[in-house]
């Protein structure tokens, strides 16, 4: 299975406490499933978003890298990607 590659944006990535999900494209400003994962392929955070920009707090995560997808509302898998989590200086 292969995303549709839709343009999101994570920032900042890497990231000590919050990373913001954002799109330029206002249409997929939609119904939309965040999902992040561990390196394991566990499951760890679930978000549902109706608008973006849309902040996703990571202060109860360790320091690590993870891994994201985004879904449409319907299932379509529109976009994947990576994010560091830093521990704050």
């Amino acid at each position: 299975m292969e995303a549709e590659t839709e343009a999101f944006n994570l920032f900042p990535n890497p990231a000590s406490d919050h990373v913001v999900v954002s799109s330029q494209n206002e249409y997929l400003a939609q119904a939309l499933v965040f999902q992040l994962y561990d390196a394991f392929g566990r499951l760890l955070k679930e978000s549902r978003i109706d608008r973006l920009p849309y902040r996703i707090e990571l202060e109860d995560l360790p320091q690590s890298e993870y891994f994201y997808r985004v879904f449409s509302a319907d299932g379509k898998w529109l976009s994947n990607g990576s994010l560091v989590k830093i521990n704050r200086r």
